[in-house]
């Protein structure tokens, strides 16, 4: 996979995640409440049809009755149908929302250490450069006694560890990079 073609499967993950939990968020703050709302309107309409199926003193009076109870009562199991789906799709995305949210992380890491390794590919250090570090390495080990000395240890040393806020700003700014990246 090209970096091109993992940031561009990252922002697919990213946009698939953010309208499932958006879809979500709308049905519980919105979307559900109206079906309770139209259950209750439903369920007061059949009531009433039912009162004036009752009270129908004549047969054209006990056909439109009977007519506007069978429709308030399909409007109510709709109204309740409804209420159900909107209940499923909830239970649904709560069941799959860390398996999008790892996809989205899964892709998010594929597309950095893809990044990672194209800048590595791009970092160079002139043969005198890496003679001296190696050079270095050497004499921190011969001093120390210890043979786990790495390339990345005179520089830590020399110019000091990174600090998390500062990992977190560069990153931000890759991912900037890479998504601005994208056609």
């Amino acid at each position: 996979m090209s970096l091109q073609q993992a940031i561009t499967h990252y922002l697919a993950r990213k946009e698939d995640f953010e309208s499932s939990q958006a879809r979500a968020e709308e049905i519980r703050a919105q979307l559900l409440p109206a079906a309770e709302q139209g259950i209750a309107t439903a369920r007061e309409t059949k009531s009433q049809a039912g009162k004036t199926l009752r009270g129908a003193k004549t047969s054209t009076e006990v056909e439109q009755a009977s007519s506007a109870l069978r429709d308030a009562e399909q409007a109510f199991k709709d109204a309740v149908q409804l209420r159900d789906n909107l209940d499923s799709d909830l239970k649904a995305w709560n069941d799959r929302r860390e398996r999008h949210r790892n996809d989205v992380e899964t892709a998010k890491r594929r597309m950095f250490e893809l990044k990672r390794l194209e800048m590595l590919d791009a970092f160079t250090l002139t043969a005198d450069q890496l003679e001296q570090l190696e050079q270095i390495i050497a004499a921190k080990s011969a001093a120390s006694g210890s043979p786990r000395n790495g390339y990345a240890d005179p520089i830590a040393e020399k110019y000091g560890d990174m600090e998390g806020s500062q990992k977190s700003q560069i990153a931000d700014a890759l991912l900037s990079e890479m998504v601005a990246s994208v056609p």
